[in-house]
């Protein structure tokens, strides 16, 4: 997968970067997801690139080595100096699901030609289990164990 990191700015030639946290809290810091520390805050950037130049869409991988399924808040941040600082500006943020190679898209997960009928709380319910990481997601499928 590539470009799974996306951003739609207001303005051209800006210099973005995303972090990715994970449910612990935990921060991807190039090489493994870490505890923060304010002085490293350099290292936890994932650069982005104008693709394509002028279109005020920003993209970036997400981080191959990022291999543990779970939930993950992506955070959007503008660089203003010549580092990475916890000061720059958030832009945006934007909670993942991740499998552990790519992203799961609910939407991708939905058979509009399915027939079994399920009520709205059973719905929310397969939901909040997928984005806790408490549910198996197939091809088509969804398993978790359901409240009694």
């Amino acid at each position: 997968m590539a470009d799974e990191l996306q951003l739609r700015h207001t303005a051209t030639g800006r210099t973005i970067y995303v972090t990715s946290t994970n449910e612990a809290g935990l921060m991807w810091n190039g090489a493994a997801e870490v505890a923060l520390v304010v002085a490293d805050w350099s290292t936890y950037g994932i650069a982005t690139a104008e693709t394509p130049a002028g279109s005020y869409r920003y993209k970036a991988d997400f981080p191959a080595g990022i291999t543990t399924a779970g939930a993950r808040t992506i955070d959007f941040y503008e660089r203003i100096g010549g580092s990475r600082e916890i000061t720059d500006p958030l832009l945006t943020s934007k909670p993942i699901l991740w499998d552990g190679a790519k992203e799961i898209s609910l939407a991708a997960n939905v058979d509009s030609t399915a027939t079994e009928t399920i009520t709205i709380p059973e719905a929310l319910e397969a939901l909040l289990a997928i984005a806790g990481g408490k549910a198996a997601v197939g091809s088509g499928t969804v398993t978790y164990r359901k409240r009694d």
